[in-house]
């Protein structure tokens, strides 16, 4: 109800990522603007936990599931020319996930499993929350037609994701949709901050992928070289990598039944191994790193899942899958 035109605009400052008005997971809308007398202008502030903003937010060094709430703050400036400046204070709180973290983050849940017990410290380096998915599509969907690629049940997602993130619950029930279970499972892997195959190898990726085509190599070293590259990776990487190809293997040998073939799941898992980048480049650090990213072609991302799909990996035999 001002007697004269006000411009406001948010000021910029330095935020955990970068300098911006606000901390990424906050969204303003608008930034800047002017309100001639007698109008009234409505500021929306929107707080987004996905998986390009959850990795500004600090988690405790003793991180283990489940984790309480933790709490979400900021303080945003709002500049008025020709007058003084607001300081509005933005409060929330975050309920950790196993949808939009690190495989580092996933790996510290602590859940009693007697086939973990029994296979050692294989299965412990793999996510609980993929082995118990993994496990019931095994058992109760792998017959299934659809797989990874029709959404299921929506209302058996919420029992799903439930039973993943409670310390109580476990994936027993025999009823669930299979192609919900699978959805599921894409929607973790997906929905990662970071790659399993972490972007610093895509580029001996590409190279180890084009040589396997290339006359000047053999096709079993260049092959090797593939395999080789995922075991230098850290152990949970590495681990999780080879038990999602066994798994993927196991649904294969189901093909006749459930439709799958090598190229569909290389197509599917191609995104899912390597990564997305944003348009605003979250996954990157820098605009080469952004580059790097683009230019790994989409066909090279699936010859190479297809290599490893289609070869003999000692890694791989090492899990054992009971249906």
């Amino acid at each position: 109800d001002g007697e004269v035109p006000l411009s406001f605009r948010f000021i910029e400052r330095n935020t955990v990522t970068k300098k911006a008005i606000c901390a990424p997971w906050i969204t303003i809308r608008p930034t800047s603007g002017a309100i001639m007398p007698g109008e009234k202008k409505v500021i929306t502030c929107t707080v987004l936990v996905n998986k390009f903003t959850s990795n500004s937010i600090v988690l405790p060094l003793n991180f283990s599931w489940p984790q309480e709430p933790i709490k979400l703050e900021d303080i945003v400036i709002i500049h008025v020319e020709q007058g003084h400046d607001a300081f509005v204070s933005i409060l929330g709180y975050y309920q950790p996930s196993c949808f939009g973290t690190t495989i580092e983050y996933l790996s510290c849940f602590e859940f009693q499993d007697i086939h973990i017990q029994k296979f050692g410290s294989i299965l412990r380096e793999v996510p609980i929350q993929i082995q118990i998915l993994c496990k019931w599509l095994v058992k109760y969907g792998s017959s299934c037609i659809g797989l990874f690629t029709e959404e299921g049940d929506l209302n058996h997602y919420e029992v799903i994701r439930t039973a993943l993130e409670s310390l109580d619950q476990k994936l027993n029930d025999s009823n669930l949709n299979p192609n919900t279970v699978a959805k599921v499972l894409y929607e973790i892997l997906d929905n990662l901050t970071d790659p399993i195959i972490p972007s610093t190898s895509h580029a001996s990726i590409i190279a180890a992928s084009l040589s396997t085509v290339s006359a000047s190599a053999t096709f079993s070293a260049a092959v090797e070289e593939c395999i080789k590259i995922i075991r230098q990776l850290p152990t949970f990487r590495s681990n999780t990598i080879f038990y999602l190809l066994s798994f993927l293997k196991f649904l294969l040998q189901k093909s006749q039944v459930n439709k799958l073939t090598v190229n569909k799941l290389a197509s599917i898992f191609a995104n899912l191994f390597f990564g997305t980048v944003n348009s605003t480049g979250a996954l990157a650090t820098n605009y080469t790193q952004i580059q790097t990213l683009n230019q790994l072609a989409t066909q090279r991302k699936i010859d190479y899942i297809t290599i490893l799909l289609r070869e003999n990996i000692p890694e791989c035999n090492k899990f054992v899958w009971i249906s």
